[in-house]
């Protein structure tokens, strides 16, 4: 990186290798367990009530919903005789208040009308919700706030399994019995499905258009619970919502961001890097990069940078693969080597802080849990979401943390792997292996 850009990027504050894993991770576990005491805490610390490791029946269906932060999908899914899950009757649709705002009511109306038809199929249904809910005792999820840029007005406060059951019986359909459930608790349960057991634990991780974390935790730390669960023993998914962390130092960048999204002064960690604000976040960093006293970028890019509204991420990862191969950011850039190599400087940190960002996570989870001190035990990190697949500048850094610097430096051992279907699978197994 040049002194220039290092130096700019220090002063507005968006220099991911300024990032120190150790220190940061230390504050998460803090705020990991003021969570789990109920006491003020970004870092929600939500039980999920699903005791992970119950049996699946084999060969009976339910119907699988997945929220998600770009697509709702909607599907029956069945565990055959060797546990393999078959996915059935698929349907995948625009997730309502991508594209418009709609009201809390139109929202559940329209799910009620996705899965009508499927209701002679079962009437038990895994729903994978993907924004921040309140899961209940019985297993539905209480709304806390819209994110990812979804508009969806006056949802908040209401116990999705409830509403949704309203329209059906508006519909003339008799309630079904839903278990909701977080994307990261689905993602880490059909990850638990297909593992070999030489995982000394698990923690469900979601990087796409949001991001979030789950993990394992047991009983008698969620001080929040009832006195008799806690003494009862056992375990229980404790969803993080680590989304909404703010112990991490706001960037210049960060900050603008935050004040012109939906939901400001909310979600301040998945704002810094998750693929809906991942490239607003680039795309603003280079404009103060064009500015006083920085002046980084020639003046004929900041002309042409001004008929710019956005950076997509398939345009950034495509240019950092392929830097002399034309493409969005060749054509912006017009053969200019010196701000040719000032972007990929801003990009390369970006990504580095993204990637720190997210081993700051896994750390404190592999903290607080106790999981992953052996080399030959790895806590098995079940990753689904966009951002962490398609973009090979980012993954890279991160395997590279955590298969190196993780157990060089804290003496902490994860492996990242992928299950195909996760969230289907893990909402299934979830409405097929609770009691009701």
């Amino acid at each position: 990186m040049g002194s220039d850009v290092n130096e700019f990027l220090t002063k507005t504050r968006m220099n991911g290798y300024d990032l120190n894993i150790q220190d940061i991770s230390e504050t998460f576990v803090y705020g990991m367990r003021e969570g789990l005491a109920g006491r003020k805490s970004s870092l929600r610390m939500l039980p999920a009530y699903i005791e992970p490791g119950r049996s699946v029946p084999k060969d009976k269906r339910v119907i699988v919903l997945d929220a998600g932060g770009t697509n709702f999908r909607v599907a029956t899914l069945a565990f055959d005789e060797s546990g393999t899950a078959k996915i059935e009757n698929f349907q995948r649709y625009a997730m309502p208040g991508i594209k418009e705002t709609i009201t809390a009511r139109e929202f559940f109306e329209t799910v009620a009308e996705w899965i009508e038809p499927l209701l002679e199929i079962s009437r038990t249904i895994g729903f994978c919700f993907s924004y921040p809910a309140q899961t209940t005792p019985g297993r539905d999820g209480v709304l806390l706030s819209m994110t990812k840029e979804v508009s969806i007005t006056g949802a908040e406060g209401f116990a999705v399994g409830v509403e949704i059951n309203k329209a059906l019986v508006s519909r003339g359909q008799k309630p079904a019995n839903f278990i909701v459930i977080n994307d990261t608790v689905a993602c880490m349960l059909g990850g638990m499905t297909a593992a070999d057991g030489k995982y000394d634990g698990y923690i469900g991780f979601i990087l796409g258009t949001g991001t979030n974390t789950c993990y394992i935790e047991k009983n008698e730390n969620i001080r929040k619970l009832p006195s008799a669960v806690r003494k009862s023993g056992g375990s229980m998914v404790v969803n993080l919502e680590s989304g909404n962390y703010n112990g991490i130092h706001q960037g210049s960048a960060d900050e603008y961001l935050d004040q012109k999204s939906n939901d400001t002064g909310r979600q301040q960690l998945e704002k810094m890097v998750s693929g809906v604000y991942f490239g607003k976040i680039l795309l603003r960093t280079v404009k103060e990069a064009c500015q006083k006293p920085f002046n980084l970028f020639s003046s004929e890019f900041i002309k042409r940078l001004l008929m710019i509204d956005k950076f997509a991420m398939p345009d950034i990862d495509f240019f950092c693969e392929n830097p002399n191969a034309g493409g969005f950011f060749d054509d912006l850039l017009c053969g200019n080597n010196n701000d040719k190599d000032v972007l990929m400087d801003i990009i390369d940190s970006l990504y580095e802080r993204a990637a720190r960002i997210t081993a700051v996570q896994i750390a404190g989870i592999l903290k607080q849990s106790g999981g992953g001190q052996i080399a030959s035990r790895p806590v098995c990190v079940v990753a689904e979401g966009t951002f962490f697949y398609k973009s090979k500048t980012f993954r890279a850094k991160l395997d590279l943390i955590i298969k190196e610097f993780l157990p060089r430096e804290m003496g902490l051992h994860a492996e990242l792997t992928k299950v195909e279907d996760a969230t289907l699978t893990g909402a299934a197994v979830a409405a097929l292996s609770t009691d009701n």
